[in-house]
């Protein structure tokens, strides 16, 4: 499920970056067991047996994801979502990232994954409603409005701050590193239960 963490970090990521650029943020990222931390590296143990090195950015931040109930979304949730694109405007998500309450940014809508057929829509939740499909929500991503559909089991984590002493040897995390019209941002996301 760390996986799922991608929206976060682009929904944390951008509310952080907010208007610095109307483009796409390029990012990259690895995901895995901490081996082990020091203070300008961690290395990773990925699902495949490898290992990666990550130098660490020094301001690098962590945030952690929790999973909630798609019911906790309500109006007024701002939240960052992976969704397939339908030719319709609408799209059907893969994952769903709530911010706490109170907690804001910036609106986007964009290509995420071209081969793949994903846009990473991020905005404050207008209405929700419930279909045969699963929860509706209607996004407003400050340039207009994208009608989401939530299917049942899709995965819903809230994402809130987090300690770096949560990044220890055993934690399973990914490395972000995010760019966006210059800032250069980098989070370690843990996923807690």
């Amino acid at each position: 499920m760390i996986r799922s963490t991608v929206a976060a970090v682009a929904v944390l990521s951008l509310t952080l970056a907010g208007a610095a650029s109307a483009q796409a943020p390029m990012t990259t990222r690895v995901e895995g067991v901490v081996a082990s931390i020091s203070p300008t590296a961690i290395v990773l143990t990925k699902a495949d047996g490898g290992t990666a090195n990550v130098p660490l950015q020094p301001n690098w931040s962590v945030r952690v994801s929790k999973p909630i109930a798609v019911t906790d979304i309500v109006p007024g949730s701002y939240l960052g979502t992976t969704n397939y694109a339908k030719p319709d405007g609408t799209g059907t998500s893969l994952e769903v990232h709530v911010s706490p309450p109170g907690v804001k940014g910036p609106g986007v809508d964009f290509v995420m994954d071209a081969n793949a057929g994903t846009t990473m829509t991020n905005g404050v939740v207008g209405t929700v409603t419930q279909s045969s499909a699963g929860r509706v929500l209607s996004v407003d991503y400050g340039h207009g409005v994208r009608t989401i559909t939530v299917p049942p089991g899709i995965p819903v984590l809230l994402s809130t701050p987090g300690d770096k002493s949560m990044v220890v040897p055993g934690a399973m995390v990914m490395v972000v590193d995010f760019n966006r019209g210059g800032a250069d941002l980098q989070f370690v996301t843990v996923e807690t239960k």
